[in-house]
């Protein structure tokens, strides 16, 4: 079915790529990539895209494996958008219609708030996002230079070990957050903690995990475990580095990185600190 309005919306869809991309909109989309880390050989979705300036950033980073889709709901748009880069999958979308997990990035400036329906579909459920192990909370070291220090005195000491994941947990309430249980096979993540924690650190205890569903990225933990979207497996993997990041106010950046022992392996821990301390390890 022909759309009467589609010549007119790619009037102005054109108007909009030609003044408002070069003066609004094209400075922040090498920042918003930046911000989420896309790069080389990944799978990137651009939410509400509008004429493509962040989906074509998101294509240079990708090149030359990887591979962008543009979702908006203008034709006028996406129209526009096709015209000037061919190469990336433009779709007409209020809902997304990806499986879950298929992309490695989701990335979106100054158009989701336009979305009809925002509760509809999830888009952080359809991006692999990079699963992290919790070692150090904010509470229970609130100091970040003697994190630091530890850290590094630890280093030596604590050689690469292995984890297990294990069953689907959710410690509290489904909407606070689905995790794996991982099981410390070595004992690493125990000694890691041990000598981290000493006092004036206070550990709370709390059981080593890998964040399925995050509370502060997706509130779908619940339904996420309402169908028992998990199967559990024996997965093994190596713990080698610990990487120490802060939060600049944009994106988590990393501070510093400590290669436990003398070993390298598959897995990395992230310690995060946010604008009042250390978050997560």
């Amino acid at each position: 079915m022909s759309n009467p309005e589609l010549p007119a919306q790619i009037v102005a869809s054109t108007a909009y790529e030609e003044f408002f991309v070069p003066a609004l909109f094209g400075q922040w989309a090498p920042r918003v990539v930046d911000a989420d880390s896309v790069e080389a050989g990944q799978q990137a979705l651009d939410v509400a895209c509008g004429t493509g300036v962040l989906a074509w950033e998101a294509a240079t980073r990708v090149a030359p494996t990887g591979a962008v889709a543009g979702l908006d709901p203008s034709p006028g748009m996406l129209a526009v958008a096709a015209r000037v880069a061919p190469g990336i999958e433009w779709r007409p979308a209020e809902s997304l219609h990806y499986p879950d997990q298929s992309f490695d990035a989701v990335v979106s400036q100054f158009g989701l708030m336009f979305f009809a329906d925002r509760r509809e579909r999830d888009p952080m459920m359809a991006a692999r996002i990079g699963a992290h192990i919790t070692v150090v909370y904010p509470e229970e070291a609130p100091d970040v230079d003697l994190l630091v220090e530890r850290v590094r005195a630890a280093r030596p000491t604590v050689p690469p070990f292995r984890l297990r994941l294990g069953g689907t947990a959710c410690f509290e309430r489904a909407k606070s957050g689905v995790y794996l249980d991982v099981d410390d096979l070595d004992g690493g993540y125990r000694k890691l903690r041990e000598d981290v924690l000493r006092p004036p650190f206070h550990p709370v205890a709390f059981p080593p995990h890998v964040t399925i569903v995050h509370p502060r990225t997706s509130p779908r933990g619940r339904d996420f475990w309402d169908t028992g979207g998990y199967r559990r497996e024996a997965q093994e993997f190596t713990a080698a580095e610990v990487t120490i990041t802060a939060f600049d106010g944009t994106a988590w950046v990393a501070l510093t990185k400590f290669a436990l022992g003398e070993g390298r392996g598959a897995g990395v821990f992230t310690c995060r600190r946010g604008r009042r301390g250390p978050v997560r390890c």
